[in-house]
C-alpha cells in the first residue's frame, strides 16, 4: 500500500480484528471466543463522580460496537472520550518519552482527575496495549483515579470456556502461538518484553 504508514496499518489491523469475531463465531460455532470491548460497564459500577475517561484507539471509538455500547450507558454516567493517535504505536516500540508526552497530552485535554464532583474518577484503558504502560497513566492522574481495564476479565471468561468445553490444561505446559497486525520480529519483541517469552 502506497502511502500508508505504519501506524495507519496497525489501525486499519485493529478494526479488523474487532469486526472479524462476529464473522469467526458465525463460521466457527463451537470454538470458544472472547471479545474484547473497552470496559465501560465496569467504569460506571465504580465511579462515584460519574464522569469517567476511556482513552481509546480512534477506530474503537468510531466504531458501530463501541457507539452501541456507549449509547447503552448514556444515562448512568458522562463519559469523556479521547482518541489516542500513536499511542499504541510508542507502547510496541518501547518508546518511553513518546509515551510520556502523548499521555500527558490526552489525559490533560480530559480535564480534571480526582474524587470531586465534576472531575474524572475512573479511567478506562479502551485499548489492550494501554495497560501495559498502567504506570505512567496512575502517576499521571493521581492515586485518587481508578484505572480499569478488560485483561482480567477476558482471562477469567477465557478459562470459564475453555473449562466447560473441557480443554484447560494447567498441569501440562502448552504452545503459545503469536500472530497479530504488525511484523512479525515487533510482536517477538514486544512478547519477550511484556510476558517474559
Amino acid at each position: 500500500m502506497v502511502g500508508v504508514g505504519t501506524e495507519e496499518l496497525t489501525e486499519a489491523g485493529r478494526r479488523l480484528n474487532s469486526f472479524a469475531i462476529h464473522l469467526l463465531r458465525a463460521d466457527h460455532p463451537d470454538l470458544p471466543m472472547v471479545g474484547v470491548e473497552p470496559a465501560l460497564k465496569p467504569a460506571v459500577a465504580h465511579s462515584t463522580t460519574r464522569r469517567i475517561g476511556v482513552l481509546a484507539t480512534r477506530g474503537t471509538l468510531a466504531s458501530a460496537k463501541f457507539r452501541s455500547l456507549h449509547d447503552s450507558l448514556k444515562g448512568e454516567a458522562e463519559f469523556i472520550l479521547q482518541a489516542c493517535d500513536g499511542l499504541a504505536d510508542a507502547i510496541e516500540r518501547a518508546d518511553a518519552a513518546r509515551i510520556e508526552a502523548l499521555s500527558l497530552q490526552y489525559l490533560s485535554s480530559m480535564g480534571p482527575f480526582g474524587k470531586r464532583n465534576g472531575q474524572v474518577d475512573a479511567l478506562v484503558l479502551g485499548c489492550t496495549h494501554y495497560p501495559f504502560v498502567d504506570a505512567v497513566l496512575a502517576r499521571i492522574v493521581g492515586p485518587e483515579v481508578r484505572l480499569i481495564e478488560t485483561g482480567q476479565p477476558v482471562a477469567r471468561q477465557t478459562r470459564r470456556l475453555l473449562e466447560a468445553g473441557g480443554t484447560l490444561r494447567v498441569a501440562t505446559p502448552g504452545q503459545v502461538r503469536l500472530l497479530g497486525t504488525s511484523a512479525q520480529g515487533s510482536l517477538e519483541e514486544a512478547a519477550s518484553r511484556w510476558l517474559g517469552l
